[in-house]
């Protein structure tokens, strides 16, 4: 049996691991070049540490707009509510609480959360209710109840 020993560092030997396995063509030559039946990569410690600080800084803005989008929601959720409840009387209310759930509607979709999307279009439909617009508020209900049922939490 035939060996050829590689020694390498850890954060290389992970490149060289997957390229051995995805290379058959390397593999096969080799094999019928130099004999190789079986590569030995012997892992070493880096020489020195290494720190992706591009995907350190995507990370870092990823998390930090997340956190604002957060804050947004709530503040947006509280004056919504606010607005809702003055909506039983005042239509005028009832409209820029419409707005303001069309406003977290359209951050839900920037973020891609389905969840947090059902739960704007149930702030909708309460404004819609608010207005009289009983029939669309009912097709939009039942969107959502689709919706949670093919949803359920196990």
């Amino acid at each position: 049996l035939r060996r050829l020993c590689i020694h390498v560092d850890a954060i290389n030997g992970n490149y060289y691991l997957r390229q051995f396995l995805h290379q058959h063509v390397l593999a096969e030559s080799l094999t019928r070049n130099h004999g190789v039946q079986l590569v030995w990569l012997q892992f070493e410690e880096p020489q020195k540490d290494t720190i992706d600080y591009r995907f350190a800084d995507m990370l870092a803005h990823t998390i930090w707009e997340r956190i604002e989008v957060e804050h947004l929601m709530s503040w947006l959720s509280t004056l919504g509510g606010g607005f809702s409840a003055l909506g039983e009387q005042f239509e005028r209310c009832a409209k820029t609480a419409g707005k303001i759930s069309l406003q977290q509607l359209k951050i839900g979709l920037r973020l891609g959360d389905p969840f947090l999307q059902t739960r704007c279009k149930l702030y909708y439909s309460i404004s819609l209710i608010q207005r009289g617009q009983l029939r669309t508020a009912k097709h939009l209900i039942r969107e959502q109840y689709q919706f949670a049922s093919k949803n359920i939490e196990k």
